[in-house]
């Protein structure tokens, strides 16, 4: 095991923890917001075991995963863009839970939670393949390996945040929240015609959409 490396995993997983915790609970003014620890448990806890077992099983994996870089400016300005919008939409929901702006059913929280979790198994699932697939991309590779998951949707990674981001407002009981999130979609389609302006300069790429179709969701885009 790479001792410094699990240390920088760690390390990042506990910022990121008390940073997420902070805007939930700090804007709910109540530390016993149950759907806001039913929303840290559901992140961090799957979170917390995937670094334990890639720290001891595949650090390799691990090490593309926390020190991935965007390699150009415009990718950086839509992954702050979407943090953005993270931290304002959990400010909301926990606003929303303080003011009782909008109550909702139960239902919604347990079809978000649903909803997270299939998201959360696709991403775990296909992060070898998104960093695989990112690599031959950011490294010129003559000819792309197609597999998978990428022999169906060219981003499939999009359609799994995608799923994640829209999960989020309804397992924090927020539906005035959702107004927020539903401004990701946006993000994503946007971020997609520009990175594919781009890569359609790359003969290989343009093969590999005409073996691969649609962008973001089989049979629709």
């Amino acid at each position: 095991m790479d001792k410094r490396l699990a240390f920088e995993a760690i390390a990042k997983f506990f910022m990121t923890f008390i940073v997420v915790g902070c805007l939930i609970f700090i804007s709910a003014g109540d530390f016993y917001f149950i759907q806001g620890w039913i929303f840290m448990t559901l992140i961090f806890a799957p979170m917390l075991v995937i670094i334990v077992i890639l720290s001891k099983k595949n650090p390799e994996l691990l090490k593309k995963r926390i020190r991935m870089i965007e390699n150009n400016k415009s990718e950086r300005v839509y992954k702050v863009i979407s943090c953005i919008l993270l931290a304002i939409g959990l400010i909301v929901t926990g606003l929303d839970y303080r003011f009782r702006w909008l109550m909702v059913p139960t239902i919604l929280t347990i079809i978000g939670i649903s909803l997270f979790i299939i998201g959360y198994i696709l991403y775990t699932s296909i992060s070898k393949e998104y960093l695989d697939f990112y690599e031959q991309i950011q490294n010129h590779a003559s000819s792309y390996v197609i597999t998978g998951i990428y022999s169906v949707v060219r981003h499939p990674m999009y359609a799994v945040t995608l799923i994640l981001y829209i999960s989020i407002p309804l397992i924090l009981a927020s539906v005035i929240s959702l107004g927020v999130f539903m401004l990701y979609p946006i993000i994503i389609v946007i971020r997609i015609h520009n990175e594919e302006k781009k890569l359609m300069k790359n003969e290989d790429y343009r093969a590999y959409t005409k073996k691969v179709k649609y962008r973001l969701i089989p049979f629709i885009w």
